[in-house]
């Protein structure tokens, strides 16, 4: 008896912890997510979850490249290389002023927003000095989609 209601007090605060882990993870729209939470050590892929901030970007902060593509210089995404970290992937976030606008579990990819660097030629710095980061495999720049 004793070993039931042991096991069931253990049970009961796996759950609780679950719930507080849970309750860490859900933030509201209106609030930026900033960093990956987790110890700076820990893998970042673990560290994510599915979020979306449901935040809109401005048209002010849109562009037109030389191609004709709508381009919203506040926003753009990066997937980085297997084996980082939750600190060397907030090192990133903090590097570019970025906040979290949506990830997926399991996926070591994450759509960002950033201060509106004002042109398209700073933009564009940016998103090369991304890809010029060890740390990250690939950069998307936020560009609208074409309705042709």
């Amino acid at each position: 008896a004793n070993a039931k209601k042991a096991n069931a007090k253990k049970a009961n605060a796996k759950k609780a912890n679950a719930k507080k882990a849970n309750a860490k993870k859900h933030v509201g729209a209106n609030e930026p997510l900033r960093r990956l939470v987790g110890a700076p050590s820990s893998e970042a892929l673990a560290a994510t979850y599915r979020y979306s901030s449901d935040r809109d970007h401005l048209f002010s902060s849109i562009s037109v490249d030389p191609s004709g593509i709508e381009v919203i210089r506040t926003g753009l995404g990066f997937d980085w290389v297997p084996g980082a970290t939750v600190g060397e992937i907030n090192a990133i976030l903090d590097s570019i002023d970025a906040t979290i606008d949506e990830m997926t579990a399991g996926a070591s990819v994450l759509a960002v927003r950033i201060p509106d660097p004002g042109d398209l030629e700073s933009y564009d710095l940016i998103v090369s000095e991304l890809r010029a980061n060890p740390l990250v495999m690939s950069v998307g720049r936020g560009e609208r989609p074409r309705d042709d």
